[in-house]
């Protein structure tokens, strides 16, 4: 208990002068997102744990053992630490004030939120030392990805990271580590849509909806190889003779009647 504390004393100094865009945290400064977050682990699992090895997540079961809650817990508390030296009003660094736009971009990268932890130490050190490679590293990879989900997607990148071929999520730590750090970070926020336990079933869906683009591009994918009339239907924008060689080349062999009716 004297430990923690100690460390959110020591967040509270860091992060609690630091604004944020009303647009999307109108609970106010990093210090008090950052309390609700922690807050929203319970709601998360909870959310999460009804979708245990169903649908994309048929790989995963979301129940999470003491060592994951516990990075969890490491996470949320650090996830948005790098605001303290990324957030600007107006193109300036946060602490030259003013009333104009507050940004926080790239907050979520290894240069801003490294050296704030640092400005913790020696409590961050206690608590990150404790944790082996392997954890150190999925708690890095949550922090460094946990605002990847946007405009309710992932990025093609992130995309390639978390889900399999057949669209489904990889059953990895790190891969469930970072769906229940995104779902407290949508929960423990007031914002529109974007907070609260219908933020977290946003969050979900948002995971739902990259997990079905991947699998609809790669059943495209795997169809236009795989089926000629497909082939030539994806080639009408070309010359028919274009048509015709690209298509002996691939299927080695010339088309038939139905297929040329479709040049």
């Amino acid at each position: 208990m004297e430990f923690k504390l100690w460390l959110e004393n020591s967040l509270k100094d860091l992060l609690e002068p630091v604004p944020q865009s009303p647009v999307h945290h109108e609970e106010g400064d990093v210090y008090t997102h950052t309390r609700m977050v922690r807050k929203a682990l319970e709601p998360a699992k909870s959310l999460l744990s009804k979708e245990s090895n169903k649908g994309p997540f048929v790989n995963i079961n979301f129940n999470l053992d003491e060592k994951e809650e516990k990075i969890l817990r490491m996470a949320s508390l650090l996830h948005d630490i790098g605001k303290a030296s990324a957030t600007t009003i107006d193109g300036n660094h946060w602490s030259s004030g003013g009333t104009g736009k507050i940004k926080a971009i790239g907050h979520d990268k290894s240069d801003h939120y490294l050296p704030m932890i640092d400005k913790i130490s020696p409590i961050a050190r206690k608590m990150l030392d404790n944790l082996s490679k392997d954890e150190l590293d999925d708690l890095y990879f949550c922090i460094d990805h946990h605002m990847s989900l946007r405009d309710s997607k992932f990025s093609k990148r992130v995309s390639g990271l978390l889900l399999d071929n057949s669209g489904n999520y990889k059953n990895e730590r790190r891969t469930k580590l970072l769906l229940h750090l995104i779902t407290m970070d949508w929960i423990g926020r007031i914002s529109g849509e974007k907070g609260g336990l219908n933020g977290g079933m946003k969050a979900i869906e948002g995971f739902k909806n990259s997990a079905e683009e991947v699998k609809q591009k790669n059943k495209r994918v795997k169809t236009s190889i795989d089926d000629p009339m497909d082939f030539i239907k994806s080639m009408k924008d070309k010359h028919p003779s274009i048509v015709s060689i690209a298509f002996k080349n691939k299927f080695k062999r010339d088309m038939n009647q139905e297929e040329k009716d479709l040049l």
